[in-house]
């Protein structure tokens, strides 16, 4: 999943922020102070600015394999009004853009003095992007979906998207006996709740049974292929580890060779069902929505 880039180079990366991007200052060099009014509540989640009450649109489908389809979008704004932002997503959502090989993104025609970017869902509308007016205000839309592990964070007078890094689930897996092993897959993804998985061994491995699933219902479709679907949980904050785990006891035809681990598994992700907000991505920022 792609960051803010073009050829327009219509946001700067601040090497400062660790690879974050730049959206907006406020006029006086600062950030306005985010306010306590609450717009919307989604899901429990509570809409504090710069985030706006997710929006109807074009329905869209995620470009890859994973199932993720929705009429809503996260959507945000910089110093721009939420009103605004809505109007020109639901109109930029609607266009249909070039699917580009290389994932880059297509500059559109946005509000007066915006440029804009966005990147095609499965059937070529812009599903995803954003828009800036120098450094003077930005808003964006569906950011959670195309880049799900980053957070937009508040850092000396202007807002930062920093990457966290990870990947949108976390695997362990541990020996409990003899050619028997405890799998644990861990939802850390900022799209929302895991409808499906499937597991994959290191290579040359093969799994005779499972003989335990805890938080889905998990089937053998191969000795080299477990299938889950389930209601997974996100996490509360991307900085926690605290999302739905699916817990899965396998037994394998021979051990494991120690050096081997987990080297070569692989989780493909089958199905989620997106969030239409960015999960918090600091402890600050959790806390304010649990009203600390």
């Amino acid at each position: 999943m792609k960051g803010f880039v073009g050829a327009a180079a219509v946001f700067a990366v601040l090497a400062a922020a660790g690879g974050g991007i730049f959206f907006a200052t406020s006029h006086s060099g600062g950030v306005a102070a985010p306010s306590k009014a609450r717009s919307a509540v989604s899901r429990g989640h509570v809409f504090f600015p710069p985030e706006c009450a997710p929006l109807q649109a074009e329905r869209w489908e995620y470009p890859g394999p994973t199932r993720i389809e929705s009429d809503r979008y996260e959507s945000f704004a910089i110093h721009y009004s939420c009103a605004l932002a809505a109007q020109w997503t639901k109109r930029l959502a609607g266009l249909t853009i070039p699917v580009r090989k290389q994932g880059t993104a297509t500059v559109l025609a946005g509000p007066q003095g915006f440029v804009c970017e966005a990147w095609p869902d499965a059937v070529g509308h812009a599903y995803a992007g954003g828009c800036q007016k120098g450094d003077e205000a930005a808003f964006g839309w569906n950011w959670n979906v195309e880049n799900p592990r980053q957070a937009l964070i508040a850092v000396d007078g202007s807002y930062h998207l920093v990457s966290l890094g990870g990947a949108d689930v976390e695997t362990v897996l541990t020996a409990v006996a003899r050619n028997r092993y405890r799998l644990r897959v861990l939802n850390t993804s900022g799209i929302g709740i895991l409808k499906g998985f499937d597991w994959i061994p290191p290579p040359g491995s093969k799994i005779d049974s499972i003989k335990s699933v805890s938080g889905a219902t998990c089937k053998l479709q191969s000795a080299t292929r477990v299938s889950c679907t389930g209601s997974v949980s996100a996490p509360s904050c991307l900085c926690k580890g605290d999302g739905g785990a699916v817990t899965i006891e396998v037994v394998f035809a021979s051990p494991l060779k120690q050096h081997e681990g987990t080297g070569g598994a692989k989780v493909a992700i089958t199905a989620m069902t997106p969030f239409p907000y960015l999960i918090p991505g600091t402890p600050r920022a959790a806390k304010r929505q649990q009203g600390v």
